[in-house]
């Protein structure tokens, strides 16, 4: 379970020094915020995060992260639906 958890944990390291999600500085609208917010969710979720629990051969971790997957997917339709999208 640790060998798991340290593979998972380097992997997300190296993904966060690629800095894949934007930031933003000044936003003064709602639409704004929600538009980076789903864009930032959105690229996330490009990331295949169950191929890599499925390495962990952790199916609590599985199932973990497909809840997590799906709930962010929810998600992103809201606000999308709230951005008129």
């Amino acid at each position: 379970y640790f060998n798991a958890a340290r593979k998972a944990t380097a992997y997300f390291y190296r993904l966060y020094q690629k800095s894949i999600c934007t930031s933003s500085k000044n936003i003064s609208n709602d639409s704004g915020g929600l538009e980076l917010v789903v864009n930032s969710l959105s690229e996330l979720l490009k990331i295949e995060i169950l191929n890599i629990s499925d390495e962990a051969i952790n199916e609590g971790i599985n199932s973990m992260m497909s809840d997590f997957i799906a709930e962010q997917e929810k998600t992103i339709w809201m606000l999308n639906s709230w951005l008129g999208k």
